[in-house]
This record gives C-alpha cells, structure tokens and sequence, in this order.
C-alpha cells in the first residue's frame, strides 16, 4: 500500500504524493544499500536521531531484521559536544553549514541532499569528531505494545497492575 503524504511532511520537506507514488519499496532500495555498504565495519552518520529512528520504524513496518542499524554516529550531538554547548542548544543542518562556511547543496530536508551535506560536516571536522562502535540498543528492536484488542500484551506497566483493581483501558 502506497502511504499517503501529509501536509506537515510536504511542508517541511517539499515531497509530494507523486515523489511517494514513483518511489521504489523500502526492501529494495535497504537491499542495495546493505549490498553497497558491504560485510566489512561500518558507520552510519546522521544530522540528529531522527533517520535511525525512521530505520528502525521502516524496518518494523516491513518486518525486516535491524541488525545492520549499527554503529550509528548522531553528528549533530557530536558538533554540539564540539562547541561545548547544552543538548538544547543544538545547531541544524543548515546552521552547521553556515557556522562551518560550507555551501550548502541541493534541498533542505531531502535525504540525500542531507546526507551530503552532513558528510561535508563530516570531513572538515573528521579530526574533532569520534565515531563510536555500538549495537542498536535491544529495546528498540521489540515492539512494545501496552494496548491491544482488550488485554495488555508486553506492558511495561505490567508492575504495577496489582495496585488497581481493574485495569486502565480494558474494553
């Protein structure tokens, strides 16, 4: 089933219903990135932990293994780390470029404008910025489910359940 786009994203990122409808499945393009980035080490490097985290929810969609969400680097924590500033603080894409003075290319929001744009980052600071070696943390390879079809599947709730006489939500 083709998703359909919603005036936020269209907004934010200026994809269309017909970008959407002429894109290839996700298990297509994931099976030539894998076979791209190959059986040796790898990093994975975004500007902030939003494309992980819509890895981790494309890969739950269509149910395929997440194990290659490894090693993930958050460039953006890295820079604000960098310029010793607070999590609050911390600068866009756009921004970083500017502060970076590197021209910015293509569209804001497009994933692959942002992936170059976020390499540029990437090698005028390589020196200052540590890629780390990690694992996807367990927890966001389950799906928690706390309310399905009257009962509590994998509630994290689950403790204190006892407390109440009945339970919140049951239908």
């Amino acid at each position: 089933k083709t998703p359909v786009i919603s005036k936020g994203t269209f907004d934010f990122t200026g994809i269309t219903q017909e970008n959407i409808n002429k894109a290839e499945k996700f298990n297509l393009v994931l099976a030539r990135f894998l076979n791209w980035i190959g059986d040796g080490d790898y990093y994975l490097c975004s500007w902030g932990p939003d494309d992980k985290l819509q890895f981790i929810r494309e890969c739950r969609s269509h149910q395929i293994s997440m194990e290659w969400i490894r090693n993930h680097n958050n460039l953006q924590k890295q820079l604000t780390a960098i310029r010793k500033q607070e999590k609050h603080q911390q600068m866009g894409l756009k921004a970083a470029l500017e502060w970076l003075d590197i021209p910015f290319s293509g569209a804001h929001h497009r994933a692959m404008d942002d992936a170059v744009n976020t390499a540029k980052i990437f090698v005028h600071l390589a020196d200052l910025m540590k890629l780390e070696r990690n694992e996807i943390v367990p927890e966001l390879r389950e799906d928690e489910v706390v309310y399905k079809t009257g009962h509590f599947t994998n509630n994290p709730f689950g403790k204190l359940a006892g407390m109440i006489e009945e339970e919140p939500f049951a239908g």
